[in-house]
This record gives C-alpha cells, sequence and structure tokens, in this order.
C-alpha cells in the first residue's frame, strides 16, 4: 500500500467516524417539554426526532434549577418505546454551568432501560416525542 492509499484511508476512516460519532447536531432545536418537581426544564432536540415503527430516538436536555449556582445540565441520547411505555438511556454528558464536561458516558454498555410512569415527566417526554412524525 502506497502513501496515497494510506491517506486515503485515513481520510475515509475520519469521515466515518465524524459521521458516526453520535454527537448531537451543532444546530439543535430544543423544544420545550415540561419541568419537573426538581424544579430543571426538559426538552428534546426536534431536529433529532428518529422514528422506527414504534420506537423513537431523540436527544433530551434536563436544564439546571433556576438559582443552582453549582451544576448541571445533562444532554442524553434517549429512546423510547412508545406502545410498550418504556424509556432507554442509551448515554450522555452532564455539562457545569460553565459548559465543561462533568462526567461523560458517550455510549452506555449496558443501556438503562425503565418504565415510564403515569403523570411523570417522562411520559410528558414520551407523547411529546411519540406525537411527532
Amino acid at each position: 500500500m502506497n502513501f496515497l492509499d494510506n491517506w486515503r484511508s485515513i481520510r475515509t476512516l475520519t469521515a466515518v467516524t465524524l459521521l458516526f460519532s453520535g454527537a448531537p447536531a451543532l444546530a439543535a432545536k430544543w423544544t420545550y417539554v415540561v419541568t419537573g418537581a426538581d424544579k430543571s426544564a426538559r426538552y428534546f432536540d426536534a431536529e433529532t426526532v428518529r422514528r422506527s415503527g414504534n420506537v423513537v430516538t431523540v436527544w433530551e436536555k434536563r436544564g439546571a434549577s433556576p438559582g443552582d449556582k453549582i451544576c448541571c445540565t445533562s444532554v442524553s441520547r434517549v429512546r423510547f418505546d412508545c406502545n410498550n411505555r418504556t424509556m432507554t438511556l442509551l448515554g450522555g454528558r452532564i455539562y457545569y454551568l460553565d459548559g465543561t464536561v462533568a462526567a461523560n458516558a458517550e455510549r452506555l454498555s449496558s443501556p438503562i432501560k425503565s418504565e415510564v410512569f403515569p403523570d411523570s415527566p417522562e411520559e410528558k417526554m414520551l407523547k411529546a416525542v411519540c406525537g411527532r412524525s
């Protein structure tokens, strides 16, 4: 393999890695859904809603409570099963208020699946994203 072939392989690998890195788009369109009992607002990125049958995958953001001077905003990749009323946390990051990363789990090796309870902020999120096409 010559230098030019190596260069093309590296360029291709870099492009594929960037395309499939799972990072949220820089131009997110955060849509407000609900403010929870902890006073943190919850949003989803309308630009990243992906539907496959009754399963919707989306980026979710939870903002810090008003007046919270220490911590944090989280951005997570979440999969909702609209029929079975479950949600699965696929990965995410937690940011300090200054934007630095507090915790990072971009892709969980064992995604966390949970039931969506009635009258919960998670149910409001499920209804918001599952009602979209």
